[in-house]
């Protein structure tokens, strides 16, 4: 299966403390359910998994907040 991106997304924050210290992956893939949650209501659950070529994938389920349709993602990391 090839990878394809529908949406581009960026984002952008200040974080006081050492680069060697901070790992957005490590955070990304460990985000436990409940904090992911507390982030909006729309959202009901995530969780991490392995694509087919053995990369880490998020997962996340939620309800898109203008359509009020549940909503599957699943994200892959990629280096721009």
């Amino acid at each position: 299966m090839e990878d394809r991106v529908i949406d581009g997304l960026s984002f952008s924050a200040i974080i006081n403390s050492q680069l060697e210290k901070v790992d957005i992956r490590a955070w990304c893939f460990r985000l436990p359910d409940e904090e992911y949650q507390g982030y909006s209501p729309a959202r009901f659950a995530a969780g991490s998994t392995a694509a087919r070529d053995g990369r880490g994938t998020s997962i996340n389920v939620g309800v898109r907040p203008l359509q009020g349709t549940p909503e599957s993602r699943h994200q892959l990391p990629r280096r721009s």
